[in-house]
């Protein structure tokens, strides 16, 4: 599929949705409908085709990322093409994608700024998963520090919650919330983990498939999140305090 003419090319940081289509806006609608690439993080990608179904988008080139630090060489390659070519790269995702808050999104901002420093780079804003989650969530903290997300691989995703646990038993506190995003089944392997290592007066609260009909708040210390059921591809945010 040909590239749209844009006239400028650009990278655009896009907060993905909040569980239905109908919550992106619509600067976000039109970048990914006129994209010459869009780049998503692995655990994102289910979501982002969802999207495009929904809302009858067309499907524009695509390279999917690691929730890590680096960005493969290919996909290294492919952004600076679509740039070179004159088109605007859009990064889609939750919090994954934004800079500051999780790897992938630093890493292909890095990379742009290093290798294209003429290029700008665009947030657009709109509805934010971390901003939502604490709203559902009732959090009356000072400070919040985003991890995140888990990821698919097992290798990558026990590494991560690992991660987590550590950064929990770190900083949590009744100010300051850790927090990371999650399918379901990761939910009680992390709040097995924090129970393991002793942490059992953190606080926890998962707020599952936001904006979404079956949305719903669990709150409590690492052993009731166990006794919870979470579905295995159900969408969360955990926060710990």
């Amino acid at each position: 599929m040909a590239t749209p003419p844009t006239g400028e090319a650009a990278l655009l940081l896009a907060p993905g949705h909040l569980g239905t289509p109908a919550d992106l806006s619509v600067r976000v609608v039109h970048a990914l409908r006129d994209a010459a690439l869009v780049l998503v993080e692995s655990g994102t990608l289910p979501a982002l085709a969802a999207t495009r179904q929904a809302l009858a988008l067309p499907l524009r080139p695509t390279a999917e990322i690691p929730s890590s630090d680096e960005v493969s060489e290919a996909v290294a390659a492919s952004i600076l093409e679509a740039l070179d070519a004159g088109g605007r790269v859009v990064l889609f995702g939750g919090e994954e994608g934004i800079p500051g808050y999780a790897d992938p999104g630093a890493a292909v901002l890095c990379l742009v700024r290093a290798q294209r420093p003429a290029v700008p780079v665009r947030s657009l804003g709109g509805s934010s998963v971390i901003g939502t989650a604490l709203m559902a969530a009732g959090l009356g903290v000072d400070r919040v520090t985003v991890l995140g997300v888990t990821t698919a691989p097992p290798e990558q995703r026990e590494r991560k919650l690992r991660e987590v646990a550590r950064w929990v038993r770190r900083l949590a506190s009744p100010e300051h919330a850790v927090a990371v995003f999650a399918p379901g089944r990761d939910v009680p392997h992390l709040a097995g983990r924090l129970a393991g290592i002793g942490w059992l007066n953190v606080q926890m609260v998962v707020c599952v498939a936001l904006t979404m009909p079956e949305e719903r708040v669990v709150s409590g210390t690492p052993q009731e999140i166990l006794a919870a059921g979470f579905a295995p591809d159900t969408p969360t945010c955990v926060f710990a305090t």
